[in-house]
């Protein structure tokens, strides 16, 4: 199900995100005393535990006033830095070093690089999760996690005053540490909510299988920007 519209960055970081959510660890943290930092170096040290992997989530985008603007239901391969999302509207590809953008509807193609560097949500899914609680993250972190309904509840502010985002919500099932819920909320109060549904290991395969076909770049406008 979908509704709505957004634009391709947004969208970039929407999907790229759920892919992360699949991070799972097997650090049991004491449900008395746990720091936000404990959780989040669990989460840290637990990545890489699956080698490749199959998302499904939801996420929805409401507007400074809470309405719903959009929300949208799919599934995201990933495997490392690699990942792969495929919908009606949007096709992504990352192979871990470029990233391919297929506007379906516009026919184009955009060609970015893959920059492991950024701090940016939209830029770098995978880094961005993992520097969560480090002094790299862009956010910070507070010393306890809130309580609720069986969910660790760490809300993160943003260290650097231009910040896309107002905060960061992470929630995580205190049952097994696994990822729940991830929200941005920006200045404005507009937001947008990622859900994971479920993941599933997956075997390993080559990397070319993240990248866009060559054979499919005929009649559609490239744009190759790396």
């Amino acid at each position: 199900m979908k509704r709505g519209s957004f634009s391709v960055r947004n969208f970039i970081g929407e999907v790229s995100l759920s892919l992360v959510l699949l991070l799972t660890f097997n650090v049991q943290l004491s449900a008395q005393g746990a720091s936000s930092a404990e959780i989040l170096a669990a989460m840290r040290s637990a990545m890489g535990q699956f080698p490749a992997a199959v998302v499904s989530f939801e996420f929805v985008t409401r507007d400074g006033k809470g309405a719903v603007t959009g929300d949208y239901s799919g599934k995201v391969a990933t495997q490392g830095k690699a990942f792969k999302m495929v919908n009606d509207e949007v096709e992504v590809f990352c192979d871990g070093s470029s990233k391919w953008i297929l506007n379906k509807g516009a026919g184009e193609l955009t060609i970015l690089p893959n920059d492991t560097t950024a701090v940016d949500i939209a830029e770098n899914p995978v880094g961005f999760i993992a520097r969560l609680g480090s002094a790299e993250s862009g956010f910070k972190t507070p010393v306890k996690p809130k309580d609720s309904n069986g969910l660790w509840v760490i809300e993160m502010s943003p260290s650097a005053k231009r910040s896309p985002y107002k905060k960061v919500v992470v929630s995580l099932n205190k049952a097994d540490n696994l990822p729940a819920v991830i929200e941005f909320i920006s200045a404005d109060e507009s937001s947008y909510r990622i859900e994971v549904k479920e993941f599933k290991r997956v075997a390993v395969t080559d990397l070319s299988a993240f990248a866009f076909p060559k054979n499919r770049m005929q009649g559609v406008t490239v744009t190759d920007l790396r």
